[in-house]
């Protein structure tokens, strides 16, 4: 199951499903890919170590010359970016409250949290068929 966010600031009934140049796509269960630009992608997989925990990994895909030595440096040196990018988020993860990702909860999501509410129903769904 993939869903398209859109990365422009609308309300929620102008959401469409559309493809623009720059938008985040998630990949149901776990992975999200950014796509910066038509030659440039960042994919972050989120594997599960517990109920509260996860580690992420990062690659970067580069087109960005005709020459693959020189995109593949500019991935490698993109890494120390990555990070702080990374440990920023970290920071606002750790924080978050509730800890555990539910349907049901008493956040007031916005309509850049649409990832997250689609995550929740299908694993919703998923936890409901499972327990069935």
């Amino acid at each position: 199951m993939i869903f398209r966010v859109p990365t422009l600031s609308k309300k929620p009934q102008e959401l469409t499903n559309q493809k623009s140049r720059v938008y985040l796509e998630f990949i149901f269960p776990n992975v999200w890919q950014n796509h910066i630009d038509d030659k440039l992608m960042i994919v972050a997989a989120f594997v599960p170590i517990d109920n509260e925990n996860s580690l992420v990994y990062i690659r970067s895909y580069v087109k960005l010359t005709k020459i693959r030595l020189i995109d593949k440096l500019i991935a490698t040196l993109s890494k120390p970016g990555d990070r702080i990018i990374l440990h920023q988020d970290r920071r606002v993860a750790e924080t978050q409250i509730p800890k555990k990702s539910e349907l049901k909860t008493d956040e007031n999501l916005i309509q850049g949290d649409l990832s997250i509410i689609e995550y929740r129903k299908r694993r919703q769904e998923l936890i409901e068929l499972n327990n069935n």
